[in-house]
Parts: structure tokens; sequence; C-alpha cells
């Protein structure tokens, strides 16, 4: 199960420091896919424009923090980007266009792109 939370398009969580959005989408068991339609939010200034995504597997005792950003954005001096040392491993935060109206963000839970996970 995935849930997303993001700003709005004008960079705001919304009063009371609720954000702009909030989603849960339940992964097909299947095939693996997960589909969020959403707007793309806007950067809240200190961080790039940005996606919270929070995991929860079966096999995983923790709940996994994660963001997606989206590569025709600019990163600029995002902190949790510049924390990533490698660049190979920053770019398993970075989710590809795909078409005209849509990205695509994989999940990796283990392995060679397995995707940077954050200790909140």
């Amino acid at each position: 199960m995935l849930e997303f939370w993001q700003a709005d398009a004008s960079g705001r969580y919304g009063a009371n420091g609720a954000y702009g959005g909030w989603a849960r989408r339940a992964v097909d068991p299947e095939a693996g896919r997960y589909l969020l339609e959403t707007i793309l939010p806007a950067s809240t200034g200190d961080e790039a424009a940005h996606v919270k995504v929070w995991v929860v597997a079966r096999g995983i005792n923790l709940v996994l923090h994660t963001r997606i950003y989206f590569e025709d954005e600019p990163q600029g001096q995002d902190s949790i980007l510049a924390a990533i040392n490698e660049p190979s491993r920053r770019s398993t935060l970075i989710a590809e266009r795909s078409g005209d109206d849509g990205y695509i963000f994989n999940i990796h839970l283990q392995g060679e792109k397995e995707t940077v996970f954050i200790n909140v």
C-alpha cells in the first residue's frame, strides 16, 4: 500500500499544516503497479517540487518513507537530494516523464536499483 502527500500548485500545504493533497493506493499484487492521478505540486521554497510517499508492504516491519521528484522540474538546493552523495542513488527519487501528461516512478524495495528511503 502506498500513501502520498504533496503541496498544492502554489507550494502550500494548506491551513494548520495540512497537506495540499493526500491519496492512498493499493498496489496491484500481480503486476506490481499503482496509479496516482494528481496535479504537479509546486516547490515549497526550500524544497523542490515533490510528493512524499509512505510505503507499507508485507514482510516489512517498518513504514518506509521516500519522495518522488520530477526530472523536468528544478531540484535546486533541496536538502534531501543534497544529502545523497551518489548520483546513481539520487536518481532513484526522480520520476521520468512519460508522454505529455505523466511520469513513471518505480519503487524498488531491494537490489541494485533500491529506492532511497528516508529515516523520518
